[in-house]
């Protein structure tokens, strides 16, 4: 491949990026607009149980399409607020760091469950034990 192929190369990647980000933020408000769908549902109809169930699965696919929009955009965040490195060739390495920290970070993150105390949540789910 030749320098002038190369550099059209990178340009594209650039320009995908940057497309990749609307597409991402779209699919986020996509799924929030789904989650608040079928959130409005539950509150406004008499559900079945077998609908319920359904509805539970639906709103979870939902909400990891939603996290990992989430994360993919905080991962471009970074790499924008990052992007003038790319141009200093000791710094790009700097860069690729930053943002594999960040993926390791999410990768790793624990999410709480700090809406509820312990005992309501075994109230509500109608557990002795806690979270099954």
């Amino acid at each position: 491949m030749n320098i002038l192929e190369k550099i059209k190369q990178i340009v594209r990647l650039l320009h995908e990026n940057e497309e990749s980000i609307e597409i991402l933020k779209n699919k986020l408000s996509d799924s929030d607009r789904k989650i608040d769908y079928w959130l409005h549902y539950i509150e406004l109809e008499n559900v079945p149980i077998t609908q319920s169930y359904k509805i539970i699965k639906e709103i979870k696919r939902l909400r990891q399409e939603r996290r990992s929009c989430k994360n993919e955009l905080s991962l471009m965040r970074v790499f924008k607020d990052n992007e003038q490195k790319l141009c200093n060739d000791q710094n790009r390495d700097i860069l690729l760091n930053v943002v594999c920290k960040t993926n390791r970070k999410q990768e790793e993150a624990v999410y709480s469950y700090d809406a509820y105390s312990q005992e309501e949540i075994n109230q509500i789910l109608g557990n002795k034990g806690g979270i099954e």
